[in-house]
């Protein structure tokens, strides 16, 4: 054999072996990457997130049509969970990643509570001490984590439980005690219901995010007297902006992820800790008074314009996570794509 042949078997050797080392034996799924992004070429209205973010973990499943929705941190395995849907019409699932390697540690694929196949939007999740929450379609739902940790590295499971809630559950978040779940609300395409909108200084917002104390007394991880009128009432709401795509609660401040639409930019809000001052309002809701907080210009600290379609959000080890859609198969022409993590540090 000449050496051009035996270089060219070897390139192709190289060529077929490459994508498998990112793909961890049984898995659905893969960590394999998509794009790569130019960091010596960052367009200007870019630069100050890079500034920030640093890049670190591939975002899991693009390569099999999952478009990656909502994320969370599991602090006992300190793994990163990926929440999804599938642009071919597959099961949604969960995805398990080592935080520190981004190794493919866990899938889940997601059954509806009475096990057929859940297709859906799969918006957020989160993860408190006892329980995995799944938001979509005005519900959480719930998987406990003893389950969750008993499953297989590939597995299926269905849902424990659908929990109704009064808003359209495109995202969640969990800290310090309280369960967050809130609504998108763009426009006329996509709107919430009326009774959500607050006119206030700056302008009117149309949308809820509510916090849901979380307790070790029952079951589910909700307040044994929470449901009235047929969802989960809340314990507190924030009024906030259109087009948020996910949240996080510190003590010191509330951020939110802000995203539309593959050509435009997204942004990260960070607002001063409302919910440390008076409620602005109070909201009646079948038959009980929700003390309520807006999210407005007036008490923003910060924004940063960052890539587009930016989604869930989780803050670890004073590091902000946010995820990013933008790498999937089925926006394959957004015109500045990342398929890693990036954290917010300093922000």
């Amino acid at each position: 054999m000449n050496i051009s042949r035996l270089l060219l078997c070897l390139m192709l050797a190289i060529t077929m072996v490459l994508p498998m080392a990112c793909q961890a034996e049984g898995f659905t799924y893969t960590t394999t990457s998509m794009k790569d992004i130019d960091l010596t070429n960052i367009p200007e209205k870019y630069q100050e997130f890079f500034q920030y973010a640093e890049l670190t973990i591939p975002i899991p499943g693009l390569k099999e049509n999952f478009i990656p929705q909502g994320v969370c941190h599991l602090p006992g395995e300190d793994w990163i969970i990926v929440a999804g849907y599938r642009s071919d019409g597959g099961r949604s699932a969960l995805i398990c990643l080592d935080r520190t390697t981004g190794e493919l540690v866990k899938e889940v694929h997601l059954n509806q509570v009475d096990g057929s196949a859940y297709k859906g939007h799969a918006g957020g999740v989160c993860a408190t001490d006892k329980h995995i929450y799944v938001s979509n379609a005005s519900h959480l739902y719930r998987i406990s984590l003893e389950t969750f940790r008993a499953l297989p590295e590939s597995s299926t499971c269905a849902f424990e439980e659908a929990i109704p809630v009064p808003v359209n559950s495109s995202y969640c978040a969990y800290s310090d005690g309280v369960v967050w779940v809130g609504e998108f609300q763009y426009g006329t395409d996509y709107k919430t219901d009326a009774t959500h909108n607050y006119t206030h200084e700056n302008g009117v917002n149309k949308a809820w995010t509510c916090g849901y104390i979380i307790t070790d007394e029952t079951e589910n991880g909700l307040k044994a007297d929470v449901m009235a009128g047929g969802v989960a009432v809340p314990d507190y709401i924030l009024s906030t902006p259109a087009s948020i795509q996910g949240c996080y609660v510190t003590p010191d401040a509330i951020y939110m992820s802000k995203s539309y639409g593959r050509n435009n930019a997204s942004a990260m809000y960070k607002y001063e800790n409302v919910l440390k001052n008076d409620p602005d309002a109070t909201v009646q809701l079948h038959g009980r008074e929700i003390p309520l907080w807006v999210l407005q210009r007036s008490v923003m600290e910060k924004e940063l314009t960052m890539p587009p379609m930016s989604e869930g959000i989780c803050m670890v080890e004073n590091g902000l996570y946010v995820l990013f859609e933008s790498a999937a198969i089925k926006y394959s022409n957004c015109p500045y794509p990342l398929d890693e993590f990036p954290v917010l540090k300093g922000f």
